[in-house]
């Protein structure tokens, strides 16, 4: 099962020790592991 994340602009995530900031745009990603 994968992690589903989707970013506005300007969004920050955190996960674990990892700071993920989105740019201008809507980002979606998967993360599978």
């Amino acid at each position: 099962m994968a992690l589903k994340v989707e970013l506005k602009p300007r969004e920050r995530i955190i996960i674990g020790q990892v700071v993920i900031r989105n740019d201008e745009q809507r980002t979606r990603f998967f993360i599978e592991g």
